[in-house]
């Protein structure tokens, strides 16, 4: 056992502290990053387990089960961050194929890199079902393109939405509500208006407290004034509540007519 000469609970603590602040608010952990962190906590808990052999551990309080934590936390962050990814790249091939460029090869490493992550990795119920979800598509993709028929597109805004809603584990949006927004939107955007101020009315009031946002910045005071911007609005709130505030640009009323296109064609 080596000497503990300079090595003290407190000090050990700060190198804790300082690990945690780089695990904090979510930032994304790159495979290298991740090494890094396992090294430093490798050699912090190489010192509590000096002290705990000298008998100082009572001195240690909870730092060992905070090391510990933080072992699972990187991890964690560190796969979470090659999901998200994925999606990213998901994404950024959807839009090289809308104008109209050759994603054939894209698309298969963009699936190599999903195997490669499932079977690297025991992954959380909310990654396992983003992977599987983007891994299908890609296959349909691929599928269709072997058999000379018109590729489906890889992403469209309403699945990015339902990966959001998985990935991020947002707790403040569910399913109905996430409907019943899209399909006021939807109202308002296409001129049928019955009862969408009712509805409107009896949504929760986390959702008419962002609407409310978003009525002001667009310069209305009521849908009812302006059915384009009234969907982008309810568009908007959708967004917001499943992956955070301001997490989408406004959509233009050509994508607004696509978005919903896309709806009724799924």
């Amino acid at each position: 056992m080596g000497s503990t000469r300079g090595i003290s609970p407190a000090g050990l603590r700060q190198q804790v502290l300082e690990i945690e602040s780089r695990v904090g608010f979510n930032a994304p952990i790159t495979a290298v990053q991740e090494k890094q962190l396992f090294r430093k906590l490798d050699q912090v808990q190489s010192s509590v387990e000096q002290l705990q052999g000298q008998g100082n551990g009572d001195f240690l309080e909870d730092l060992p089960e905070k090391i510990t934590r933080l072992y699972g936390t990187i991890h964690n962050r560190a796969v979470d961050t090659q999901v998200e990814r994925v999606v990213s790249d998901a994404k950024h091939l959807q839009n090289a194929l809308e104008h109209g460029k050759d994603i054939d090869h894209g698309v298969n490493r963009l699936k190599k890199r999903l195997q490669q992550i499932r079977r690297q990795h025991a992954l959380g119920e909310g990654n396992l079902k983003v992977a599987g979800y983007v891994a299908s598509r890609a296959d349909q993709y691929l599928k269709a393109r072997s058999l000379g028929q018109q590729a489906p597109q890889l992403v469209n805004q309403f699945n990015l939405l339902e990966i959001q809603k998985l990935h991020y584990r947002a707790e403040e949006i569910d399913d109905e509500l996430a409907g019943e927004l899209f399909e006021i939107a939807e109202g308002y955007f296409s001129g049928q208006t019955k009862d969408l101020m009712k509805r409107y009315h009896l949504l929760p009031e986390r959702a008419k407290e962002r609407l409310k946002t978003h009525f002001a910045r667009l310069g209305i005071a009521s849908p009812a004034e302006d059915g384009v911007k009234a969907a982008q609005a309810f568009v908007a709130t959708a967004y917001d509540l499943a992956s955070g505030d301001d997490s989408e640009p406004y959509f233009s009323e050509e994508e607004l007519q696509r978005l919903f296109a896309e709806a009724h064609s799924m």
